[in-house]
């Protein structure tokens, strides 16, 4: 777990509704590039909200191969980020759906197992190189999905059968040096900022403030949550208040609050039924 903490201000929000979607009252923000690979790079977008003129994530509308070879289908998937520069989730088209080994479209729960691999920056993903995703090269650290060798299956490890190469793709445009950018343009968005007012009348001191302040969920619009969600890492909160400000999220319908304390546990690997519901609500199509 990365411990990037931003000692910058944020403001005092004024409420909005969010929807069960990503937010639509959002301006584009900065803009920049993050390479995947030798070839490749992507554009990645700070998304402001309209009305508080902060940021509420960033995306990337990604168009880009599976695979080296030219005969994997192209992804065609939009990516986001927290304003921290964790993976926040990911939407498809209903009419290009991600595909398996032989073009074999994902399976339902295909889509919510891919997000939990996402969020999971400990990965074997993480290590293993694009060109060990053969039966010949990484036969010593995992056994093969099919005759053919061209998909693993990880020992122990969630994985998507017939999908690897597209789980490695997105883990690492999820995950590399997106997270790094994305953090550096937070901070330096409240670091210009300075006249923000503080998000607490007093800057939290300890677990005890953090609890104090989750008691008041229902009312944090995404940014305030996000900022929240940091802290909880920073003073290390006891989890039995973030299980019950997830689980009303998720009673008022709030998808992507519910979301972001769902993948905090996943993250830190804490074990949530509440928070796997949440994965398995999760519409991944626009």
């Amino acid at each position: 777990m990365r411990k990037i903490l931003f000692l910058v201000p944020i403001a005092i929000l004024l409420g909005f509704t969010l929807i069960n979607t990503t937010q639509t009252n959002t301006t584009d923000g900065e803009k920049f590039k993050v390479k995947i690979n030798d070839s490749t790079e992507i554009t990645i977008v700070q998304a402001i909200n309209s009305e508080t003129k902060l940021p509420v994530y960033y995306y990337s509308k990604l168009y880009v191969p599976a695979c080296n070879t030219g005969e994997c289908k192209i992804i065609d998937i939009t990516m986001y980020w927290d304003i921290y520069g964790n993976y926040f989730k990911y939407i498809v088209p209903k009419a290009s759906p991600l595909t398996k080994a032989d073009h074999k479209p994902f399976k339902k729960s295909d889509y919510s197992k891919l997000h939990i691999i996402l969020t999971d920056t400990s990965s074997s993903l993480k290590t293993l190189k694009f060109n060990e995703l053969t039966e010949k090269q990484a036969v010593k650290r995992f056994k093969t999905d099919g005759k053919t060798g061209a998909s693993i299956k990880f020992i122990g490890e969630l994985h998507i059968k017939g999908a690897v190469k597209t789980s490695h793709t997105l883990w690492h445009i999820a995950n590399d040096e997106a997270h790094d950018k994305i953090a550096h343009a937070t901070n330096k968005f409240f670091s210009d900022n300075k006249e923000l007012p503080s998000l607490f009348k007093n800057e939290p001191k300890s677990s005890t403030d953090i609890i104090k302040v989750l008691v008041d969920v229902d009312r944090f619009n995404l940014t305030q949550t996000q900022y929240v969600i940091k802290n909880i890492e920073k003073y290390k909160v006891e989890l039995k208040p973030i299980k019950s400000a997830l689980k009303n999220s998720f009673k008022d319908g709030n998808a992507d609050k519910a979301i972001l304390f769902a993948n905090f546990c996943l993250r830190n690997q804490y074990k949530s039924g509440k928070a796997n519901k949440v994965v398995k609500s999760i519409n991944y199509f626009e």
